[in-house]
């Protein structure tokens, strides 16, 4: 009987212990950085990943850029944050920590995510022709619209050099054929610029821009910009 009795009260025991006992999975945190290149100047995206999520959570971001605070332009305390750079930036890291509260004590709290500025690079020499033949043109643009695919946040400057009888708008034949042939094309036209200048002589030169540089010195000429043409 008292043997019934002890495996009773043991049993009773070690159930009530395992009933006060509740199983807490922590979840998962992971920081996701920017999905493409960071030139200098450009902003940089980071959001936070918890899985499963935590409606309870509360989220502190802090970033690092080289050895300086960086400049959260956007989304402190929420899961996705926008940060600054500088021209000055290049070649820094970006560091970007969340430190999330309101999770059991026992369970990690931060994820960080670290990311390069690319190095800035200025424009080169361009593509340079002249007076050529309509579709050996068309085949001088597409190679010049493979290098803007391949660089998606560069600009275009095409800098038109007329003679005295050729028009400086758009109803310039060869003005005309570019923008068509950009529209051909399905580039995004809002990238392009002309600048026209009459220099007694016809002549073109594709200048593909990054991003923070300034178009080549156009002093006097007529500007066309793309983002005025749709």
């Amino acid at each position: 009987m008292r043997v019934v009795v002890f495996l009773s009260v043991f049993a009773f025991a070690f159930a009530a212990q395992s009933f006060g006992q509740v199983d807490t999975e922590c979840p998962e945190i992971k920081v996701l950085g920017p999905s493409r290149i960071v030139m200098p100047g450009d902003k940089a995206v980071f959001v936070a990943s918890i899985t499963p999520v935590q409606h309870d959570a509360v989220l502190q971001w802090t970033v690092q850029v080289g050895d300086r605070e960086g400049s959260i332009e956007s989304g402190q305390g929420t899961a996705k944050v926008v940060v600054s750079t500088t021209r000055n930036d290049e070649g820094e890291e970006i560091k970007a920590r969340v430190v999330i509260t309101g999770l059991p004590s026992d369970c990690p709290n931060f994820a960080s995510a670290t990311v390069r500025i690319d190095q800035l690079i200025t424009w080169g020499h361009p593509d340079e022709f002249g007076d050529i033949d309509p579709n050996d043109m068309r085949e001088r643009l597409d190679s010049f619209f493979v290098e803007l695919h391949n660089n998606p946040t560069h600009s275009a400057f095409i800098e038109v050099y007329i003679d005295r009888k050729e028009r400086s708008d758009l109803r310039n034949k060869r003005i005309r054929l570019f923008i068509e042939h950009i529209k051909y094309r399905n580039m995004d036209l809002t990238r392009f610029q002309f600048g026209v200048t009459r220099l007694g002589f016809r002549s073109i030169r594709l200048w593909r821009i990054p991003p923070g540089e300034e178009n080549p010195s156009c002093d006097g000429c007529v500007l066309i910009n793309g983002k005025d043409l749709k």
